[in-house]
């Protein structure tokens, strides 16, 4: 099919593999195609071909071809690109904190399941040097942190660990985005990314 394709013009533009010793097929299929360009082509036709593999690739798999060797260019990856093996499901737990602006608290025996009642807004303080010195979680109805202002800051379960700190600044971060309707514009990808990088 490659040979009639390059014939009427068209460039092929390589092989999948979806079963069988992944590695061992790949290097096998690069060298038949060095060898055909060699002695029948006569020119760089499948030489440089793309040579994809796919069937259930995983990063054991990926580790796997790495340390075996192989001639793949491209990684067909699907269902482990969405469901990850290790954790096919995501556990996550709802705790009440409010109803009809009555706070609500759950009871337990350990104190790191119990939930703080209230409504709560959560801001990020910075140092000196713009860097985040830590996150702040306050009641809704309390006064939003100011910058310039010396705060007393605490763990929210251990009241030993207290701090005085003093931010140059003050940033909320949670957002109303949509309540009936969307109420804030959406950055999209290219505005989130660069944001998130630079707060790492």
């Amino acid at each position: 099919v490659g040979v009639v394709l390059h014939e009427l013009g068209y460039k092929p533009i390589g092989v999948r593999i979806d079963s069988g010793d992944l590695a061992y097929f790949s290097r096998q299929i690069r060298k038949e195609f060095r060898l055909f360009d060699q002695e029948v082509m006569k020119e760089k036709v499948f030489s440089e071909a793309n040579i994809v593999a796919s069937n259930d690739i995983n990063e054991k798999v990926l580790l796997a071809l790495a340390v075996e060797g192989n001639e793949i260019d491209t990684f067909g990856i699907g269902t482990h690109l969405v469901t990850c093996q290790s954790q096919p499901a995501l556990g996550c737990v709802f705790k009440l904190v409010e109803i009809n602006q009555q706070p609500r608290i759950k009871l337990s025996q350990d104190i790191g399941k119990m939930v703080i009642p209230g409504k709560k807004i959560v801001y990020r303080l910075y140092g000196q040097d713009s860097k985040p010195l830590l996150d702040l979680m306050t009641l809704a109805h309390e006064p939003a942190p100011v910058a310039g202002e010396r705060i007393l800051v605490r763990h929210p379960i251990n009241p030993q660990m207290r701090a005085y700190v003093e931010p140059t600044s003050v940033k909320p971060l949670l957002n109303l985005v949509f309540d009936g309707s969307l109420r804030d514009s959406n950055p999209g990808h290219s505005g989130i990314v660069p944001e998130h990088v630079e707060s790492l």
